[in-house]
């Protein structure tokens, strides 16, 4: 006989891309076959608790219990949730600076070719174009 152990709505468990999923919880000691014992211990703490403060406290009481039980991997549930963007976030940044170094030799490249334009007595070429004004650049 098995035990509902909770029901769960829309579980993300894939990540962001993977889409929600069904989700089965179930205890460890009920299906031995399907999990070889707990690999993750999660801590809930309530809202004025820092989660940081109790990660000695834990440690310790898993060592009074079990010496050998290593204690490795402390993260904090906001961490993991933040993990699977990690990555669309670094191609973004990537793409902003690529965009903006575009835009730099863009207007770089603009103003080299009115610099000459104007130098080299090509102002009647820079007066067709019908964005610069034509009292400004223009001289008749």
């Amino acid at each position: 006989m098995a035990h509902v152990v909770g029901v769960a709505g829309d579980v993300m468990s894939q990540g962001p891309d993977g889409g929600f999923n069904p989700e089965m919880y179930i205890p460890y000691q009920q299906f031995p076959w399907l999990v070889e014992g707990p690999k993750h211990l999660v801590v809930r703490t309530s809202a004025t608790v820092k989660p940081e403060s109790l990660v000695r406290a834990v440690t310790q009481e898993i060592h009074r219990i079990d010496k050998n039980q290593p204690v490795a991997d402390i993260t904090m549930m906001e961490e993991i949730a933040l993990e699977p963007m990690k990555q669309q976030r670094m191609v973004m940044a990537l793409l902003t600076s690529f965009a903006g170094l575009a835009l730099v030799l863009s207007a770089l490249g603009i103003y080299g070719v009115l610099s000459y334009s104007m130098l080299s007595g090509h102002e009647k070429s820079v007066c067709a174009w019908s964005w610069v004004p034509t009292e400004a650049a223009c001289c008749g």
